[in-house]
C-alpha cells in the first residue's frame, strides 16, 4: 500500500470528472482488516470510520477526515466500503470518475441501482478495478519522546506538560491526558485514576501561614480570614472529593477575608487549596 502501519486518520481520492451531481448524500464508510485475498461478497465486522454525512464533490483530490481513527497493523489486507444515496433524478451511470487500478483478483465488489437503496444491499458484483485511494496515517511505532502531552487537572502534578509526570493529589483524582503526534496530525486522549486512601486523605497539611476558616463545618458560607502580616494575593480552589475544580477565587493583598458560599453545592466534603506563591496548603471543610 506504500504505508507503514498506524492510525489511519484521512482517506482521499481524485476525481477526474462530475457527472451528474456533486452532492453525495448520506455518504459514510467502514473499515477492517482481512485475511481475504479476493473479495466475493461484502466483508463483516467492520468498523465505522466515517459517519453518515453530505459529501460536496470537487474535481482534483477530494479528503475525508474520517470520525474515527481505524489502526491498522501494516500487514493485514485492508477492505475500504463506501456506501451513498443519491437524488432519485441521477442515475448510477452519473457516477463521478475517479482513477484505478487494474489486479489480478478480485479487488473490488461493488453494487448499485436507481431504485433499491444500497445500503447495505446483501448482493454485488466482482471487479479487478481498484480506486487510487490515499491515506493518512500515524506511525505505529512513533518516538513518544517528541510528542506533546496535555495534562488536567493540574492540581497535584509536578508537570502537565511531560510524559510521565509525578502525581500526588491529596484525595482521589482522575487525570486525562491528550497526546499530539510531532505533526499535529494525530491525537488522543486517555485517562487515569490516582487513588488516595480514605484514611489519609483527609490530613490537613500544616498550616505553614497564618490562615483560618470558620465556621467548618458549615451550612454554606465559610469565611477565609488572613494575617495582617499576608500583604501577598492568595489564590483559592475548591475541590469535590472527585477531584473536579468547582471554584476559584483569589483574596487580594489588601483583603483580610472573603466569605465562600456554597450554599447551593451538595452536603460533603470539599478541600480547598490555597496558594501564595510555591506555598500551598489544603484545607478539609465540611458543608452539612
Amino acid at each position: 500500500m506504500g504505508i507503514m502501519g498506524g492510525k489511519i486518520t484521512e482517506i482521499a481520492w481524485e476525481v477526474t470528472a462530475i457527472n451528474g451531481t456533486t452532492v453525495y448524500s448520506s455518504y459514510q464508510m467502514k473499515m477492517g482488516c482481512t485475511s481475504t485475498t479476493s473479495l466475493t461478497t461484502w466483508e463483516t465486522g467492520l468498523t465505522q470510520v466515517l459517519n453518515p454525512t453530505t459529501v460536496n464533490v470537487a474535481v482534483g483530490t477530494n479528503v475525508h477526515v474520517l470520525d474515527v481513527a481505524y489502526e491498522w497493523d501494516g500487514i493485514s489486507n485492508l477492505v475500504i466500503e463506501i456506501c451513498h444515496v443519491w437524488s432519485a433524478q441521477y442515475s448510477y451511470t452519473l457516477n463521478c470518475i475517479t482513477p484505478w487500478t487494474t489486479t489480478a483478483f478480485n479487488s473490488c465488489y461493488y453494487y448499485y441501482s436507481d431504485g433499491t437503496p444500497a445500503c447495505p444491499e446483501p448482493s454485488g458484483i466482482t471487479s479487478f478495478n481498484r480506486p487510487v485511494t490515499r491515506f493518512t496515517s500515524c506511525v505505529a511505532n512513533p518516538n513518544t519522546n517528541s510528542y506533546t502531552y496535555s495534562w488536567v487537572p493540574s492540581i497535584g502534578l509536578s508537570d502537565t506538560s511531560i510524559k510521565n509526570p509525578v502525581a500526588s493529589p491529596f484525595i482521589t483524582t482522575t487525570y486525562y491526558v491528550t497526546v499530539i503526534d510531532t505533526l499535529g496530525v494525530c491525537s488522543s486522549t486517555d485517562s487515569i485514576v490516582v487513588t488516595v486512601d480514605s484514611c489519609t486523605s483527609i490530613k490537613e497539611i500544616s498550616n505553614s501561614f497564618d490562615i483560618n476558616i470558620f465556621p467548618n463545618p458549615s451550612s454554606g458560607i465559610f469565611t477565609i480570614t488572613k494575617s495582617n502580616n499576608l500583604n501577598q494575593p492568595i489564590e483559592i480552589k475548591l475541590l469535590n472529593t472527585l477531584g473536579e475544580m468547582i471554584f476559584q477565587q483569589t483574596i487580594s493583598k489588601n483583603q483580610n477575608y472573603i466569605d465562600l458560599d456554597i450554599s447551593s453545592f451538595s452536603k460533603g466534603i470539599y478541600f480547598l487549596y490555597l496558594s501564595i506563591d510555591n506555598e500551598q496548603v489544603v484545607k478539609k471543610i465540611i458543608k452539612y
